[in-house]
């Protein structure tokens, strides 16, 4: 089993690693080795309103990319690199399904938290945004995404494909967007 952190901010779920030498540990039983690029992540799966932890195979491609200069002769502006998240849920080796065991759940109650995003959103919903405005939403989403950084990605699976995000943190826009979604199923329950 792989051991996890439920962390819990403003009602909505997230999952982390409790351990990076358990994961190590628990993907050689599973047969994977250090060089499989196995990355864990958090995965909202928008047929099932859901936030569920996720194992991906991470493939990364690159190639050339070019274009023409005034003069119309070709030339290199740099490499294109893509990647490619597989999720999986049984080991391609064993067969095996891969477990997730929730040892701590963590809730982060903090009222100066709480106050950044409801002024965050306070002026997204703004019709029209002065420069200091502009100013305040970079310095709440600095200060956020520093403060969630240790948490992994989150991907959003919509229709069966899947969205990725480049940077190693949780950006705000999809803590919001997933918070947004998570009050309004609990609003469908009542």
């Amino acid at each position: 089993m792989i051991l996890l952190d439920k962390v819990i901010i403003q009602n909505v779920p997230f999952y982390k690693l409790h351990s990076i030498d358990n994961f190590k540990e628990e993907l050689l039983k599973y047969g994977y080795t250090d060089d499989m690029n196995v990355c864990f992540y958090n995965m909202y799966n928008d047929d099932t309103k859901t936030n569920i932890p996720v194992l991906c195979l991470e493939k990364t491609t690159s190639e050339p990319d070019f274009d023409y200069d005034w003069d119309e002769n070709l030339e290199y502006i740099g490499e294109n690199v893509m990647t490619t998240l597989i999720p999986f849920y049984y080991s391609m080796f064993n067969g095996k399904q891969i477990g997730f065991f929730i040892i701590n759940i963590i809730h982060i109650n903090d009222v100066e938290v709480d106050d950044l995003i409801s002024e965050y959103k306070e002026i997204c919903n703004k019709k029209r945004q002065n420069k200091y405005d502009v100013t305040r939403l970079k310095e709440i989403d600095d200060y956020l995404n520093d403060l969630f950084k240790l948490y992994p990605n989150i991907i959003i699976k919509k229709n069966d494909s899947i969205l990725y995000n480049e940077d190693d943190s949780i950006k705000i826009n999809d803590f919001l967007f997933l918070q947004d979604v998570y009050i309004k199923n609990s609003q469908k329950g009542k």
